[in-house]
C-alpha cells in the first residue's frame, strides 16, 4: 500500500523542468556557500554568500531595518556569478555571468532575502520572505 501511495505522489508533481532544476541546483550552491554568525556583542546575525570563484558578499544585520548588502569580490557580468539587488522585492539576486557554462543552458536566478538570509527559487517567495 505504501509503494502504491509514494508511485501515485510521484506521479502528481509531474516532472520537472530543465529550467526548475537549473534553478534549484543555484539556490542550493548559493545555500553551501552561506555562513551565518551571531555577532553576541551587539545582537546582530551576519551571513556571507560565497557563489563559485567570483562572487562574494555579505548581508550584515539580517532581519534589522538597518541591514547592509556589501559585495566584496565580484568580476561584474563576465564572472561565473554575479549579483544585483531587486528594489521592487528587497532581495538580493544571484545569477550565472558569461563565465559560466551554465549560464548558455538555462535562465537561473536565486534571490537572497536581507530579512531572513534565506535563499529563494523566485522573488516573490522572497519578498514574502
Amino acid at each position: 500500500m505504501k509503494k502504491t501511495l509514494l508511485f501515485v505522489a510521484l506521479v502528481a508533481v509531474g516532472p520537472v523542468t530543465v529550467e526548475a532544476q537549473s534553478t534549484l541546483a543555484l539556490v542550493n550552491e548559493v545555500y553551501a556557500g552561506r555562513d551565518c554568525q551571531r555577532q553576541e556583542s551587539i545582537n546582530q546575525l551576519d551571513c556571507t554568500y560565497t557563489v563559485g570563484e567570483d562572487l562574494a558578499f555579505i548581508i550584515a544585520g539580517v532581519g534589522q531595518r538597518d541591514a547592509s548588502i556589501t559585495v566584496w569580490r565580484t568580476v561584474g557580468y563576465e564572472g561565473d556569478f554575479y549579483a544585483s539587488f531587486g528594489l521592487l522585492h528587497g532581495c538580493v539576486i544571484v545569477k550565472p555571468g558569461s563565465g559560466n557554462p551554465a549560464a548558455q543552458r538555462a535562465f537561473q536566478m536565486a534571490f537572497v532575502s536581507p530579512r531572513t538570509g534565506e535563499v529563494y527559487a523566485d522573488w516573490e517567495t522572497c519578498s514574502d520572505g
